[in-house]
């Protein structure tokens, strides 16, 4: 995914006022692992990605990409913090989106409660496309 997308998407739930609030601050973070260092807080993860070359490809070099990413709701307090995350989320994504892509809808979610380092973890699945010109 490319990086002004993955930093859209931190900055749109960064800045939210409702989301600050539950979460205390800013704690919104990219993350290449699936544990959160700070709770409660939110993690991007990058899932899946795949690429299809649009019509006329060998002309404008246009290739549409559909994108998977997990964002993961932390909290050690308890269930009902993470759900209130993930209804917020939902909110900003499903409805607003990011700048650059279209077409967000939820494909998953869960509630888990991680015993081994006594938190609760709601991981919730979006996919949605934004296009890539190729040089």
């Amino acid at each position: 995914m490319i990086e002004s997308i993955y930093t859209g998407i931190r900055n749109l739930l960064k800045e939210d006022n409702e989301i600050q609030t539950l979460l205390g601050g800013q704690y919104v973070y990219i993350s290449y692992i699936m544990q959160a260092k700070q709770y409660p807080s939110i993690t991007i993860l990058e899932n899946t990605e795949r690429s299809k070359k649009r019509t006329s490809y060998n002309h404008f070099k246009v290739r549409q990409n559909k994108s998977i990413i997990q964002i993961d709701c932390w909290s050690k307090k308890s269930r009902l913090e993470t759900v209130k995350l993930a209804n917020r989320i939902d909110e900003l994504l499903v409805s607003d989106g990011v700048a650059l892509t279209w077409g967000w809808e939820k494909i998953s979610d869960g509630d888990l409660f991680e015993f081994d380092i006594n938190v609760y973890h709601k991981p919730l699945r979006y996919s949605f496309s934004y296009s890539v010109t190729d040089r």
